[in-house]
């Protein structure tokens, strides 16, 4: 649009938000709205005339033709005494704009595609604003001129974004490359072929994970906005990045197809039935209607806060956020989630958030009979998102006819910050740590730390940050400083806040890094005096104790982790873990037909989720039914993975299956990907999956070759 400006006196913005400006950017009031939206008709096409008989039907069609003429006139009016009398052009019976007059933005994006709009300094907003006059409600005529009006602009920005697309992608510049594609999903978050544009370059770019991500988000967009699959051409684009070869594939399909029928099988345990007018709900995590799955984390975020107000109400259970996270999709019944996860009520909802603005979506639906009982469409500025979370939170709350607590209503300080920046950095960082890949925890990392560096007193972000390099120094690698550090930032977390649940947690877990059991133990029964379901504080609590050989002691905490949220695959395989190593084989038997159907479900709802094949290979170990899990783990061992705790756990299910081979070479992948030297000593010492192949010599020689 600025290209106009040292052309035309005035600048006619019809992209997004309607305005008319001088040459100094000052906004140029018309008397009536209409004169201003006929003003933007004639200057939309500069180079075309179009008749007063034309004009006075589309916008004042609804009156008598004497009215209409009149009313034509007086806009007519209105526009010259705007902008001068030379701004309209008139011969004959026809009228047309004066483009060195009046410029619009409309016609330079015309222009602009024409002239090959390859000059990438130019960013999507600067040539495309909006939707083309996007509030404007009128006749059918104009309406009907307004939507072609739309998706001929949409195609003029699209068709930009394309070339731009392709031309950064042939100079390899896969980073600008992936900015560009997001900017043209963003025209058409429906676009299956912007979704594969997307795909394609995350795979490129070696991020497959976001590539499968991407898929995901299409998947779930169009089942529940248009009841839909994806393509098979995109099906086949996931195919082909997720797995290696086209044997792996057909089985991926078979285990799909076999794993599709657990969706709907009633739950083996904590499946209470629903009481009549129990108060218990879960909030099933938001659907990102942005298109990019990069927004997830901010769909997920909103959802998790929802849940956090509601916790706080009294004599409302609520499910954990994890357990609801393992029904994500439409492919779930409201009545189903209910019976599994053992609730009355679910609240469903959508988010989409564009520039500074976001649109939220809920309902409310009562489990035991599938009636939505309340539902609401929300549109706020992003900087009243703390406020709108609590909103619909007190709406759910007011159509369950319960109240508040005060410590619920207590506004958006609550949250730890008021910078809503700092708090979608810190929504992102969640999210990254729950993925626990290196590069996923590299990135909550930063996350974590953009979002101090946006408020320094942040303790929710400090303890993420220490959570994050916990996490690098024990299943990858972090240095006893950056350790030290992260000790640091949960102390000053607890001096904002002494009853900071989470930074107890994390502290707790940095210090059984240094073997610092009894000070770690203290810290974490601080966690547990502040929220005593916290999942993180019992499993980490337990983790720490099968790590040091004293799987016995970490029994209590473990399984109270599993009861708090049995559909978490990671809880579920430590807990496998720890039945195990305590001796409880009974007990690991019955758990194990859960996990298994857990991962089936997971599955089912996203065919590439490689941490449920391995997982629920690993439960078909603990069933007995070695063959099948063999199966299996070849399955997990044909995803194209390079996260050395991915292959950390491929290696441990293959040494339980006695595939020594299988199991030495993907643990010295591991070792050579990346691991800490706690876990080394784990795996050398006390990890029993490990077991059967320990004293086999090739094990320590996978050390020594290695030089660890």
């Amino acid at each position: 649009m600025d290209a106009n400006k040292d052309k035309a006196d005035f600048t006619l913005r019809t992209l997004g938000e309607l305005s008319l400006q001088d040459a100094s950017g000052h906004v140029v009031k018309l008397r009536t709205r209409k004169g201003l939206y006929m003003l933007a008709f004639l200057a939309s096409d500069p180079d075309r005339s179009w008749s007063r008989e034309h004009l006075a039907a589309i916008f004042w069609g609804d009156r008598m033709e004497q009215q209409a003429r009149n009313s034509l006139r007086s806009a007519l009016s209105d526009i010259r005494s705007a902008v001068g009398d030379a701004a309209v052009l008139v011969e004959g019976g026809t009228l047309a704009v004066n483009p060195a007059i009046v410029a619009s933005d409309a016609a330079y994006l015309r222009q602009f595609e024409q002239s090959g709009g390859d000059d990438a300094t130019v960013e999507l907003r600067a040539f495309y604003g909006g939707d083309f006059l996007e509030e404007f409600d009128g006749s059918e005529d104009a309406m009907l001129w307004v939507m072609s009006m739309r998706a001929a602009c949409r195609d003029h920005a699209a068709n930009i974004l394309r070339r731009r697309v392709n031309a950064q992608s042939d100079r390899g510049e896969i980073e600008a490359a992936l900015r560009s594609a997001r900017d043209l999903l963003s025209l058409d978050p429906y676009s299956e072929d912007s979704h594969r544009t997307l795909m394609q370059l995350y795979a490129s770019n070696g991020e497959r994970s976001k590539a499968i991500a991407q898929f995901q988000n299409c998947r779930q967009m169009m089942q529940h906005e248009l009841g839909v699959e994806p393509s098979p051409e995109t099906k086949a684009l996931a195919d082909e990045i997720a797995l290696r070869d086209s044997v792996a594939i057909t089985d991926m399909h078979k285990l799909v197809e076999d794993a599709g029928h657990a969706v709907h099988q009633p739950p083996l345990q904590n499946s209470a039935v629903i009481a009549e007018g129990a108060l218990s709900i879960a909030v099933m995590p938001f659907v990102n209607m942005s298109g990019d799955a990069e927004q997830d984390y901010f769909a997920d975020g909103i959802a998790e806060d929802i849940v956090t107000d509601l916790s706080q109400v009294p004599n409302l259970s609520v499910a954990a956020s994890s357990s609801a996270a393992a029904f994500r999709g439409p492919a779930n019944r409201p009545d189903q989630v209910a019976r599994d996860l053992s609730v009355r009520y679910v609240l469903e909802g959508s988010v989409r958030k564009y520039e500074q603005n976001i649109r939220i979506t809920t309902r409310l639906i009562d489990g035991k009979t599938n009636r939505q009982i309340w539902a609401e469409r929300y549109d706020r500025e992003l900087v009243r998102i703390f406020d709108l979370q609590s909103e619909i939170a007190s709406s759910v709350v007011a159509a369950l006819e319960l109240h508040f607590s005060p410590a619920a209503s207590s506004g958006p300080g609550s949250r730890g910050t008021k910078n809503v920046e700092a708090h979608e950095s810190y929504l992102r960082g969640r999210a990254f740590l729950k993925e626990m890949t290196l590069q996923s925890v590299e990135l909550s990392k930063l996350s974590f730390e953009r979002a101090i560096e946006l408020d320094p007193n942040y303790g929710p972000a400090l303890a993420g940050l220490a959570d994050s390099i916990a996490m690098l120094g024990f299943h990858y690698d972090a240095d006893d400083d950056l350790l030290q550090d992260a000790m640091s930032y949960c102390e000053k977390a607890l001096a904002l806040d002494p009853d900071l649940a989470e930074a107890h947690c994390a502290l707790g877990r940095l210090l059984s890094l240094f073997a610092r059991y009894e000070e770690a133990e203290v810290q974490f029964q601080k966690a547990l005096k502040q929220r005593p379901n916290l999942v993180e504080a019992h499993l980490y609590r337990g983790l720490m104790y099968i790590v040091s050989g004293r799987s016995e002691v970490a029994y209590p905490s473990m399984k109270r982790a599993y009861e708090l949220d049995d559909q978490d695959l990671h809880t579920g395989m430590m807990y496998l873990l720890c039945l195990k190593a305590s001796g409880r084989i009974e007990a690991a038997s019955i758990t194990a037909q859960h996990v298994f159907k857990v991962a089936k479900k997971r599955i089912a709802l996203n065919p590439y989720d490689d941490r449920a094949v391995y997982v629920g290979a690993m439960a078909l170990f603990y069933l007995g039914q070695k063959e099948e899990s063999l199966r299996w783990a070849n399955l997990a061992a044909s995803f194209d993975v390079e996260d050395a705790r991915t292959t950390y756990n491929i290696a441990s299910l293959f040494a339980e299956l006695d595939e020594t081979d299988k199991a030495l070479a993907f643990l010295r992948k591991t070792l050579r990907l990346c691991a800490s030297r706690h876990k080394i000593e784990w795996i050398k010492k006390f990890d029993p999956d490990f077991e059967n192949i320990r004293t086999d010599p090739r094990f320590p020689a996978v050390f020594e070759e290695l030089g660890l």
